[in-house]
């Protein structure tokens, strides 16, 4: 079996395995938890992805293509990376703070 082939068939088997574990995951997880503590649970995901999606966005893309244009210049490689680290990291400074400020003033979070 061919390195390419093989390594096709495991990434079609890993893209399988993430459409059916929700599927057997989200009934048993509503069955064991409330569908209250759930909702809840999901509520707080989706809130976490919406975040994750404001400080990853664009990141991957044009660091990536920045980096392979470097040239094997490791100088210009490592400033590359450290800017981007440091945007990501005030990117989500700014996040925690908002959800700080969210947490004290909507009811939402503070109900149990």
């Amino acid at each position: 079996m061919s390195k390419i082939f093989k390594n096709s068939l495991f990434l079609l088997l890993v893209q399988i395995s993430g459409y059916i574990i929700p599927l057997i995951e989200l009934p048993f997880l509503a069955r064991v938890l409330s569908p209250n503590v759930l909702g809840q649970i999901i509520f707080i995901q989706v809130v976490a992805l919406t975040a994750s999606f404001f400080v990853e966005y664009g990141f991957n893309l044009k660091a990536a293509r920045d980096f392979a244009q470097c040239n094997h210049d490791h100088d210009q490689r490592a400033k590359l990376i450290a800017i981007v680290f440091q945007a990501k990291i005030i990117l989500f400074s700014l996040i925690v703070v908002l959800f700080i400020i969210a947490y004290q003033f909507i009811d939402i979070f503070s109900e149990k």
